[in-house]
């Protein structure tokens, strides 16, 4: 059975509700580097606790590890990934990324993940996929200190790397189309960054929204990481 994405809305806004919804999610920095490790640990977290939504994680390097990125897990308290190098040094590196297979690579171990854990949710249970925005893809490419220099001096050559970035993603979401997903949990951790955040919608609102329509999911939700700049600016989000 498909979950109802209007029945489950109006439950979460209290109508309809025999109980309050909820859901939990965590990182899990060991097991995220195997396939079958990382799907078996997501399953066995989330069943039996009657959530009202199933949320699937990967490491925040699933997108872009293979543009050459290197990280992993050093006891990181939340369970997050450190990153070990940087692929673009210099602003003209950003016109040397290139549009990724979904289906291949790192990007392709996590959709296989993502149909083994979809297919284990109970029916008529929500399933979302963790995706990236492309700017916050950006920063693990770089770094903060250096996508902030490139935001205001070498903005061209950023939002061209955007750009790719944002049709990698698009074609990872499309990829997802076959499976049991119900929507996206699209997150954003630079509408919080003191240099790019005030800016950050009016440059990126569109790419964002590419990918968040790009399935028609109803069930979008949108993670605004940190202390928001502009927050009516994303209001007008597809989520």
């Amino acid at each position: 059975m498909n979950p109802d994405p209007v029945r489950w809305l109006a439950r979460c806004g209290g109508a309809d509700a025999p109980k309050v919804p909820w859901a939990l999610w965590r990182h899990y920095p060991e097991e995220e580097y195997t396939e079958p490790g990382f799907a078996d640990a997501t399953v066995r977290f989330h069943q039996g606790r009657h959530f009202a939504f199933w949320k699937i994680g990967p490491r925040s390097s699933y997108a872009i590890r293979d543009h050459g990125v290197r990280d992993e897990f050093r006891g990181d308290v939340l369970g997050r990934p450190a990153y070990l190098n940087r692929v673009i040094l210099e602003p003209s590196d950003w016109r040397r990324l290139t549009v990724l297979d979904p289906r291949a690579g790192w990007q392709g171990q996590v959709l296989r993940s993502a149909a083994v854990i979809a297919a284990a949710a109970p029916p008529g249970t929500p399933v979302l996929m963790t995706v990236f925005s492309p700017m916050t893809q950006a920063k693990n490419l770089c770094g903060a200190e250096a996508l902030a220099d490139h935001w205001r001096h070498a903005r061209s050559d950023l939002i061209h790397g955007l750009e790719i970035l944002t049709e990698s993603t698009r074609r990872f979401v499309q990829a997802l189309s076959s499976l049991p997903i119900h929507g996206l949990f699209f997150a954003i951790q630079e509408c919080g960054d003191p240099v790019i955040g005030p800016g950050y919608a009016e440059v990126c609102g569109a790419l964002d929204a590419s990918i968040l329509r790009e399935n028609a999911y109803a069930l979008n939700l949108l993670h605004l990481h940190g202390r928001i700049a502009e927050f009516d600016a994303f209001t007008g989000y597809p989520a």
